[in-house]
């Protein structure tokens, strides 16, 4: 059960890095952290030089790589859904750890 509800692609979001070029290759949207706080999702991202760009209501908007803290996808896509299932074997083993150490007392 664990692993279906990790494939489901839960609504979300997924950090998969801490630098643009980590998070590569992009999805067709990202939410950018900024080391302030502040958030912002970019539709068709891309690194250009050092910057991360993309449209955010249809305008061309870029960051400088320096000031991003994190970026995170929607957990709907392949890379999100890589992180849920990382998640759900996780728990589906120690779950199984613990159920095995119950039989052996």
């Amino acid at each position: 059960m664990i692993m279906a509800l990790a494939l489901t692609g839960c609504s979300g979001w997924r950090v998969v890095g801490t630098t643009p070029a980590s998070a590569e290759p992009f999805p067709e949207s990202v939410r950018v952290t900024l080391h302030d706080g502040s958030r912002s999702i970019l539709r068709k991202p891309l690194l250009r030089g050092d910057s991360i760009i993309g449209l955010r209501n249809d305008t061309l908007i870029g960051f400088p790589v320096d000031s991003v803290a994190r970026i995170a996808v929607p957990a709907g896509t392949p890379e999100g859904k890589a992180a849920n299932l990382g998640g759900g074997v996780a728990v589906a083993t120690a779950l199984a750890i613990l159920a095995g150490m119950s039989l052996a007392q």
